[in-house]
């Protein structure tokens, strides 16, 4: 049984003082504010006063500020009421039914976030939560889109027609939304997204990611994305249901579906675009961040069908890129997003797609206009040794070049070129840790690719290396794509103080203290790259670490070697406070005696 694990709701005044720390935190551009409220404003530089207010609420699982303050002070009226009673102090937590209404529309959905994993769990706890609590399915036109309750809906709309296009709940969507995204096991919304379009729903209801990215109704039934299709599956009545939004007017030009369905070879998502009347000349409908001003965003300038037609091709999926090119994406065009702006027939050049590149030669594309850095790209990724060195003899400097204008250069050689080839470029001087947001290794730890690890490796690759957006080692990628025998291999390998106690290497952590005792009070932050960004590790030991991450051996272990427990949190909490509260929690009894000595 699931057990809810909510914040505890503080007094009235100390909300409202939050509401003015977040805003104050906004206006100062708080990497780690900005970060936490990006998903749900849509312009951080006119956050109101009334938005800040929805966002705290949702901290506390809220759907609205108001609700939020009717539970504070009830809370504060009961508790005056037992004292006033000398009654014994309330030991059970106490929720609000909207906030496990709440939290279930947190669960029930698709996430697409920088701080919630993609975790198909997060579906079945949604499940469990409902069954614990069957009140919650009466809370809201929300949850009821979420549990695809037809009766329920037609109710709610009677009382107030509307609520159709109401939003509310966690993500404060419409309810059409909500049945879209919902994922409840052995559930379908797709009659709950019938009715709510047959009352006036908005086919084209959508939240902004980010400010940039427009994520529908469609793309919510559509689903998928990066996380793939596992973390983030389709709708059980995807077709049906999306005919159902192209029928009743939703935008057929919806380029974030397209982009969720990019990844894998189906064609349904593209099918159904096209069959509805997305053209050859419609725009991504996503925004750019401009080249000139890092914090302006402008339209994207390429088309929807073009941008899709040069990803089918690195992906080598022919059927897409014969179905693109059946209608109508154009041939002549260059790619916006890419390192030198090549054509279609380029870009299957490059990525050695030979098959795909003699069908768009057939097709009318117009002759690649290669220079020395393609063609020894080329050269590389093929293997062909003499062809590369002879152009490395005529221009010394094509290597720095050839990364300077592909950074990823060698995470791409993972991808597509053989372990000979891959081998080939470390021996001509291309560098295994170079950065394009990630390394080779972290590339190649993804893909499970134990030979190319091992290739990079000999080469001089850094294991240890973090990323610049997750700030995760080789081994993180491994262990989010599951990779298991890739993090076996890599567990042997040469990792920082910080991987070792997430994994729970007790040995490790203890040799490296043994080299270096001083890694006691080294923090997350000494560990990685891109210092600007926004981490929650940042401020942490390895002690507060390993209590994060629930590695109670550790936790002992860096105790016995005099580890500090005066670190103190964002809230002001000592890490003794802290590891107490976790350690009784977790009835880790042997942490709890020491900690009370």
């Amino acid at each position: 049984m699931i057990e809810l694990n909510l914040p505890e709701v503080p007094t009235t005044e100390r909300l409202h003082q939050q509401v003015d720390i977040l805003l104050s935190q906004i206006q100062t551009q708080d990497a780690a504010t900005l970060s936490r409220v990006k998903p749900f404003v849509a312009d951080l530089a006119t956050v109101s006063e009334k938005s800040a207010q929805r966002i705290i609420a949702r901290d506390y699982s809220f759907t609205s500020w108001s609700k939020l303050i009717e539970f504070a002070e009830q809370q504060k009226t009961s508790s005056a009421d037992r004292s006033e009673n000398h009654s014994e102090v309330q030991s059970q937590p106490v929720f609000a039914t909207d906030q496990i209404a709440c939290e279930f529309l947190r669960l029930v959905v698709l996430v697409y976030s920088e701080t919630e994993n993609a975790d198909p769990l997060r579906f079945t706890q949604a499940a469990e939560l409902l069954e614990a609590h069957p009140e919650i399915r009466n809370e809201s036109i929300h949850t009821a889109a979420a549990v695809g309750d037809v009766e329920r809906i037609n109710q709610w709309i009677a009382q107030d027609p509307a609520l159709v296009n109401q939003r509310g709940g966690h993500h404060d969507w419409e309810p059409l939304m909500y049945a879209a995204y919902s994922r409840l096991p052995l559930c379908s919304t797709l009659e709950a997204g019938r009715v709510l379009l047959q009352h006036g729903a908005d086919p084209n209801a959508f939240y902004l990611w980010g400010g940039q990215y427009c994520f529908t109704v469609l793309t919510g039934v559509f689903g998928q994305g990066e996380g793939g299709p596992e973390r983030l599956p389709e709708h059980p009545d995807t077709e049906e249901f999306a005919r159902l939004l192209l029928s009743a007017g939703a935008n057929p030009n919806d380029s974030q579906s397209a982009y969720n369905r990019m990844f894998t070879p189906d064609n349904l998502c593209l099918e159904l675009l096209l069959e509805f009347g997305i053209g050859k000349t419609d725009k991504n409908n996503w925004l750019l961040r401009s080249e000139k001003d890092r914090e302006q965003l402008e339209a994207h300038p390429e088309a929807t069908l073009h941008y899709q037609l040069c990803h089918a091709i690195r992906q080598g999926f022919f059927e897409r890129v014969k179905l693109l090119v059946d209608n109508g994406a154009d041939l002549t065009q260059r790619q916006v997003e890419s390192e030198r702006q090549h054509r279609p027939l380029e870009i299957a050049l490059l990525c050695r797609q030979q098959v795909i590149a003699d069908y768009l030669q057939s097709s009318g594309a117009p002759e690649p206009e290669f220079d020395d850095i393609d063609h020894f790209y080329i050269a590389c990724m093929g293997g062909d040794n003499a062809t590369a060195r002879a152009l490395l003899a005529a221009d010394p400097e094509l290597i720095t070049a050839t990364e300077e204008r592909i950074p990823g250069v060698l995470a791409q050689a993972v991808d597509v070129a053989t372990p000979e080839a891959l081998s080939m470029m470390l021996q001509l001087g291309f560098d295994p840790n170079a950065y394009d947001m990630k390394t080779a290794l972290h590339q190649a730890a993804w893909n499970g690719d134990i030979k190319r690890l091992e290739i990079l490796i000999d080469a001089g690759g850094d294991t240890s290396v973090r990323d610049y957006y997750y700030f995760a080692s080789p081994m993180g990628w491994a262990l989010e794509n599951r990779q298991t025998a890739a993090v076996a291999f890599l567990e042997k390998c040469k990792m920082d103080i910080f991987t070792a106690v997430a994994q729970g290497l007790v040995a490790v952590v203890a040799e490296q203290l043994a080299d270096d005792p001083s890694k006691l009070a080294h923090r997350f932050l000494d560990y990685r790259p891109n210092p600007d960004a926004f981490c929650p590790h940042d401020g942490c030991t390895p002690l507060a670490f390993a209590m994060r991450m629930n590695r109670p051996a550790i936790v002992e272990l860096l105790l016995d070697h005099g580890a500090s427990t005066d670190w103190i949190d964002d809230e002001g909490v000592t890490l003794r406070s802290l590891l107490m509260d976790w350690a009784v929690q977790a009835d880790y009894q042997s942490i709890v005696q020491r900690l009370a000595n």
